[in-house]
């Protein structure tokens, strides 16, 4: 592919689902209360300005910043029973500590990195979240190098300590979380349900548009593009047994833009319209509310399938079961874009819940 690409969003996160402390509210700190008492928790989502807990900033939905992020507007509408309920929602808070600060290396000259880490809360449990926006001038191989590099190598900083890896990062972020929620951090408190999961997202790029059709763009292209969300070098032969054996989601929005995902890997973005039509804001907005619906559905079949046992444990649990699969339900209607929709239906856990 003739392609030089100029701003790359990468947002990857992880998702850990606690039970225990719903099933025991004692192990929680007292200022993080809230996030297992229901009333407690509406309330405190009624803050319309970031507040200070621990070592936390916290910022519930009713914030201005958050209010911009249209998939948490439209999540928050779906009514249970009269009115939204964002306990049985389980819209998270957002949290940010100056405490990790996280830096990467590209690798790349003239690469310039900045990175933005981010906590979310709920009391299911907690993602870490990092988004990293890259400018540059990348090649097709450039990216997929880069994109390996965060996964695989020592390339991030972690609060001065260098030759860390994504794992790293999100361990000193998640420590963050253990020693301020709990009155005694346990490791039996939680559970990893998703290690990692990326949206990335080709935001500003030289080259002319692409089809994403294998009518009309060469194999060889194609692979590539399944290799940046892969990070590594497809071969002919791995796109092919991919492409025929169903292995990826293929979300089409219009002729030139589109969605790849791999549910074990993540989601490949790249809207190429929005550039013709000067339409350059919704190449910052859709990556987030992406990112933002993947953490919350595959945080919702985590706690889902960790809570198979323990279904009717107590009412609580019972309660948020019940209420998942309701919100599961009418998530598709409440926020009717084509890759919300596709996910719910294809992705294997999801889809039997539903």
């Amino acid at each position: 592919m003739n392609y030089v690409f100029k701003i790359v969003d990468i947002i990857v996160f992880d998702v850990h689902r606690s039970v225990r402390p719903l099933l025991d509210p004692s192990l929680v700190q007292p200022q993080f209360q809230f996030l297992v008492d229901p009333a407690k928790y509406i309330k405190q989502h009624q803050q319309d300005a970031p507040f200070v807990l621990g070592e936390f900033t916290v910022e519930s939905l009713a914030t201005k910043r958050l209010a911009l992020n249209y998939f948490w507007q439209r999540c928050a509408s779906i009514s249970h029973g009269a009115a939204p309920d964002l306990w049985k929602l389980q819209i998270p808070f957002i949290c940010q500590t100056s405490k990790v600060k996280v830096e990467f290396s590209a690798g790349l000259a003239k690469t310039n990195v900045l990175i933005f880490p981010s906590i979310y809360l709920s009391a299911l449990g907690w993602s870490t979240s990092l988004h990293l926006r890259i400018f540059g001038a990348l090649s097709p191989n450039d990216l997929i190098g880069v994109v390996g590099h965060l996964r695989n190598d020592p390339a991030f900083t972690v609060a001065g300590v260098a030759k860390r890896t994504l794992s790293d990062s999100f361990i000193a972020l998640s420590d963050v979380v253990k020693r301020n929620l709990y009155v005694a951090a346990n490791p039996l408190y939680d559970r990893v349900t998703t290690p990692r999961h990326s949206v990335i997202s080709i935001a500003k790029y030289d080259g002319a548009p692409a089809a994403f059709d294998a009518a009309v763009m060469q194999a060889s292209d194609r692979a590539e593009i399944h290799s940046i969300l892969h990070g590594r070098s497809l071969t002919l032969a791995q796109l092919t047994e991919n492409e025929l054996g169903n292995c990826f989601l293929q979300t089409q929005y219009a002729a030139y833009d589109f969605a790849l995902t791999y549910f074990e890997l993540g989601s490949l973005l790249w809207m190429q319209s929005p550039r013709q039509k000067g339409k350059r804001n919704s190449l910052w907005c859709l990556p987030s509310n992406l990112a933002a619906l993947s953490m919350y559905l595959l945080g919702l079949n985590g706690f889902w399938k960790i809570t198979e046992l323990q279904a009717t444990a107590t009412q609580t649990i019972k309660d948020l079961r019940e209420a998942i699969r309701f919100t599961i339900n009418q998530l598709g209607d409440a926020y009717s874009n084509k890759f919300c929709r596709a996910f719910l239906r294809h992705h294997n856990g999801l889809s039997k819940i539903a």
